[in-house]
């Protein structure tokens, strides 16, 4: 399992701000983060998430990758080059410490 951060965002104002931290299952995790999951574990791997997703749970292939396909227009975000990132109150309030850790990394 690992923790998965939960954004709103704002495109106008270019404000980022992060409302949970779940955890999901590292292929969940791999589909939901499919760059990332292809620089760190290559293409092969990052290819067969949706495989791994789905067998986890308990849906098809298919649904996976209309999932990751539902992301699309929250990727296009990333041409903005500038947000403002903020944290909501209760995500500083039960996560304090994953949230430090968060931003002292992107600080860094």
């Amino acid at each position: 399992m690992v923790f998965d951060e939960v954004w709103d965002y704002d495109p106008a104002r270019q404000v980022a701000r992060l409302t949970d931290l779940q955890t999901i299952c590292r292929p969940c995790h791999a589909v939901i983060q499919h760059g990332e999951a292809r620089s760190r574990l290559g293409p092969r791997a990052a290819a067969e998430a949706p495989s791994d997703m789905a067998r986890v749970n308990g849906t098809t292939r298919t649904n996976s990758r209309q999932f990751r396909r539902g992301l699309a227009p929250w990727l296009r975000l990333g041409v903005i080059d500038r947000w403002t990132i903020e944290v909501s109150e209760s995500v500083r309030k039960t996560h304090l410490v994953v949230v430090s850790a968060m931003v002292l990394a992107l600080v860094l």
